[in-house]
């Protein structure tokens, strides 16, 4: 149940203390068929408990002659069974059965790859050639930093030769073989040595030119309105051999060459200190959506393979609140009774660095037309708008009176603000006139009766009425309270009015007395 075509069967004899024959056997599928004699040595223990043998396949036929160096044969496993004579019991009883071997007429050649910087990807194909078979080659293809391909091969030296890398981005840089040579030229190969049942492995580097670039912005942040930002772009060699900047492009600003300080071409050796370069930007963004731009520098190195790398700096822009600034004068401030119109100046001044909408306009009297007409207006930054309204102010008093406005910006932020105007009308003092008369002027002695007649008169200004509230007689006293007196309090005089009543009194005396009194009127405005 083990057997398989091509597997061999090998018979040791002993006799007495000697091994006396070995012969092979080769399984075709169907029968054994003895192979050529071939060498053997071995011997047994004085007791012929223990024998061993050592067979040298190759001469029995086992392992033929190769063709190429790829005719790999190997023997894994052995079923032996030991007896003494051919009786059957003594076979069960020696019986020891199924084993592992190791054994081939070959060893084992890999190759390896290695890229610097490390994890990069080819494909990178290689050819292995052999001195002792002219005509034969092989191919290999290691996809990646770290891939491996092996090859089963007969002893002898080998050649292993990379293709050009360049088309997969690289370049070479050298052999190096644990059993064999190492080399730098690409075209030569390098020489590997494979032994019997060894291994050799090469290792093929390549190098690849790498560079890293960082950009920076410095503010960060910028109110939307703007403001300068300066954005630094640092570009360093990480790789393994010396290049040159040829490129510095960014997607918002365009070629960096010449702007700022900013220049390229650039050096760039392996292991300095790098290219650093700033530029400054003006910035604004009344969306408040933030700018995000992306650098790429490109370097090559000396066989033209280029190297590039990105990166981006992003400014954020915060909302800036609008202000306005409301002031309200008045002219004239003053007046004396009986008042007079004053005229009120609304004046608004945008305050913020950006637009604002005029959303509300509110006084304490009525606003005329051309104040109104400023709602929905929009005031630029430092723009300044104003308009006029007049009041009537009659009576005395002080007349405070505050005017407020509203503004929205384009992000509905709202703001306002408000003032006042004082206007006062002074009092004045009521001014009366008093025209008293009297018929007779004159009496015959002893006397009689004479009528007074009293005139009041309103001088007062023009808005001011006057309630008399007193008229006395300084000789008959009051003169509401003579009898038969026309005179009725308190009486309300219009300014330019007057006001008239008599009274009559019995005036009595000699001849040459004379009498003389005086009304006086009192009132209050």
């Amino acid at each position: 149940q083990y057997r398989s075509a091509g597997d061999v069967l090998l018979e040791f004899n002993y006799g007495g203390q000697a091994l006396t024959e070995v012969r092979a056997w080769i399984w075709d599928g169907s029968v054994w068929n003895l192979a050529t004699p071939g060498a053997y040595e071995g011997s047994a223990s004085t007791n012929n408990l223990f024998f061993e043998a050592a067979v040298n396949l190759t001469s029995f036929g086992i392992f033929p002659p190769a063709t190429s160096p790829d005719e790999c044969l190997d023997l894994a496993n052995i079923l032996a069974i030991g007896k003494v004579g051919n009786g059957l019991p003594a076979a069960l009883k020696d019986y020891t059965g199924p084993g592992g071997i190791a054994i081939s007429n070959c060893g084992t050649l890999t190759v390896e790859k290695d890229t610097v910087p490390v994890s990069g990807a080819g494909p990178f194909s290689f050819v292995v050639t052999s001195a002792d078979f002219p005509t034969w080659s092989t191919t290999g293809v290691l996809a990646a930093d770290g891939s491996t391909q092996s090859f089963d091969l007969l002893p002898g030296s080998y050649t292993v030769v990379e293709d050009d890398p360049f088309a997969s981005g690289w370049n070479f840089s050298g052999y190096s073989c644990t059993s064999g040579d190492s080399g730098t030229v690409r075209s030569d190969g390098v020489v590997a040595d494979v032994v019997l049942n060894g291994s050799a492995t090469c290792t093929i580097t390549n190098v690849q030119p790498a560079i890293s670039v960082v950009k920076t912005a410095d503010p960060t942040s910028l109110p939307e309105t703007g403001g300068s930002v300066t954005f630094t772009f640092e570009v360093a060699n990480t790789g393994p051999e010396d290049v040159e900047l040829v490129s510095l492009v960014d997607d918002i600003f365009g070629n960096l060459h010449n702007q700022g300080d900013c220049s390229v071409p650039q050096s760039l050796p392996v292991g300095g200190l790098g290219y650093s370069c700033s530029i400054t930007a003006f910035l604004q963004q009344d969306a408040l959506t933030s700018h995000t731009n992306t650098v790429t520098a490109t370097a090559e190195d000396d066989a033209g393979l280029v190297a590039q790398d990105s990166d981006d700096a992003i400014v954020t822009f915060t909302d800036v609140l609008p202000t306005v600034d409301l002031t309200k004068s008045v002219a004239p401030a003053a007046h004396t009774e009986p008042g007079g119109i004053s005229t009120f100046t609304l004046t608004i001044e945008n305050t913020s660095p950006e637009d604002v909408t005029i959303t509300a306009l509110t006084d304490d009297y009525p606003l005329s037309t051309e104040c109104t007409d400023l709602i929905g207006d929009v005031l630029t930054p430092g723009q300044i708008v104003t308009c006029d309204y007049t009041a009537s102010f009659t009576n005395a008093g002080t007349y405070d009176n505050t005017a407020a406005v509203s503004v929205v910006d384009n992000e509905g932020n709202s703001a306002g603000d408000a003032d006042s105007a004082q206007v006062i009308v002074t009092n004045v003092d009521p001014v009366l006139a008093v025209d008293k008369t009297v018929a007779p002027g004159s009496l015959d002695e002893p006397g009689g009766t004479a009528t007074f007649t009293v005139v009041v008169y309103n001088n007062s200004n023009p808005a001011d009425p006057v309630t008399i509230t007193s008229l006395m007689d300084d000789v008959h006293g009051d003169t509401t309270a003579i009898a038969g007196s026309t005179c009725v309090l308190p009486q309300s005089i219009v300014p330019g009015g007057s006001y008239t009543c008599q009274f009559t009194a019995e005036i009595t005396g000699n001849a040459g007395f004379s009498e003389t009194d005086t009304v006086t009127a009192s009132g209050t405005d």
